[in-house]
């Protein structure tokens, strides 16, 4: 596969990158992009807004399921991963030749393949639509499941190849975090797309949504400069996951559709 570090996996390699991924082994050429996004010597954090840019957007339909539950289903895949780390069914090692939004190296088959993103997109859509009400049923399923999947495509566009099509086969990625300069731009229009996207179908909380979009991206901001780089994967998730419940919290009164009638 040809990406920004490189072709056939041409990106910056570890000792654990190559035992956890065998078909890499011998791509050894250094990424010339990998200094790029440190920030005092230190490696900034994950860079995840750019997750909700497709739960804004999904939000400004009248069948769509609350916006907070688009936020949730946004980052289900990381929140999974998150949570499977600690008893070590997904890993991610510390990797000084990862991209520096992540200094580790992602061997996360069961959330971060696109066979799985699938898997879980379906047991969401699925369980939502058990619990929404008659004559949405469908519609909440379908537009919460596309959002869970809208996960892999845009971490496709930005991770270095470690994103299978499905556990144990070649792992995939643009590599964008390579060249923040793209990454950085890229992830911010598409948030400030969604959001124009929702301010237009629903003006009565235009002010509130892009309040939301720049609070968030000022706390991606704040945590890329302000803050120590995470020791561990394990470190990292604490902080994580609370942002994964206060996002959607936020959501839930930032995004609220005027009652019908």
């Amino acid at each position: 596969m040809q990406t920004l570090c490189g072709g056939g996996g041409g990106f910056a390699t570890s000792p654990h990158w190559e035992s956890a991924h065998p078909e890499s082994t011998g791509a050894k050429a250094a990424c010339p992009f990998a200094d790029f996004g440190q920030v005092g010597g230190g490696r900034t954090r994950h860079m995840f807004i750019g997750h909700y840019a497709p739960a804004i957007a999904a939000a400004a339909r009248k069948d769509s399921p609350p916006a907070w539950i688009l936020f949730v289903a946004a980052q289900f895949v990381d929140i999974l991963f998150f949570l499977a780390v600690f008893p070590g069914w997904e890993r991610a090692p510390n990797d000084p030749a990862a991209p520096a939004a992540l200094p580790f190296a992602l061997d996360a088959p069961w959330t971060h393949s696109l066979l799985g993103s699938a898997g879980h997109a379906i047991l969401f859509g699925a369980l939502l639509s058990l619990a929404a009400p008659a004559g949405r049923k469908w519609a909440w399923g379908l537009i919460s499941g596309l959002v869970v999947l809208s996960h892999w495509p845009i971490d496709w566009l930005v991770h270095r190849p470690d994103l299978p099509l499905a556990p144990g086969t070649e792992p995939l990625g643009l590599g964008l975090w390579y060249r923040p300069w793209i990454a950085w731009p890229l992830e911010i229009g598409l948030l400030a797309a969604a959001t124009w996207w929702f301010a237009r179908a629903v003006p009565s909380r235009a002010r509130a949504a892009w309040g939301l979009s720049a609070f968030m991206l000022l706390v991606q901001v704040v945590s890329r400069t302000a803050f120590p780089p995470a020791e561990s994967i394990t470190a990292l998730a604490p902080t994580a996951l609370f942002a994964y419940a206060l996002f959607p919290a936020l959501a839930a009164w930032a995004l609220r559709k005027p009652a019908a009638g």
